[in-house]
């Protein structure tokens, strides 16, 4: 047994880099940190370049969709429109009759719009754990 006692822990403080010791150490890592500086950054680019041509693709189709949409709608209600003016010509059906027909034809062919066109693409709320 000896008789030392309770061992101090060494407060020496590790003796500070030089200003030629960093300097030296950064040109060292500068390879490195730009190795991988570009590999990221090529991942990060082709990642924004996809995202971009997707939602481009995206909004294509969607607005080729719509006009679509627009021109089946607009062929459909000048189609009823137009026969509903014959008869109204041929006293079949009175003005009024045309004038109604075509206001609640109007309004059921933009309710039918909307709803299919514009309601799937409203954000879903995330559910919470």
């Amino acid at each position: 047994m000896s008789s030392e006692g309770p061992k101090v822990p060494n407060t020496e403080r590790p003796r500070q880099w030089t200003a030629e010791e960093s300097i030296n150490f950064m040109k060292a890592a500068e390879p490195i940190i730009d190795k991988v500086a570009d590999k990221w950054l090529k991942e990060i680019t082709g990642y924004l370049k996809a995202k971009d041509k997707n939602a481009r693709e995206l909004s294509r189709l969607s607005s080729q969709h719509d006009l679509k949409l627009i021109k089946y709608s607009l062929a459909f209600l000048a189609g009823i429109t137009g026969i509903l003016s014959v008869l109204a010509y041929y006293k079949v059906a009175s003005s009024d009759a045309v004038l109604y027909s075509f206001g609640a034809l109007t309004g059921s062919v933009l309710t039918m719009m909307v709803k299919f066109r514009f309601l799937p693409y409203e954000p879903v709320e995330e559910e919470e754990d």
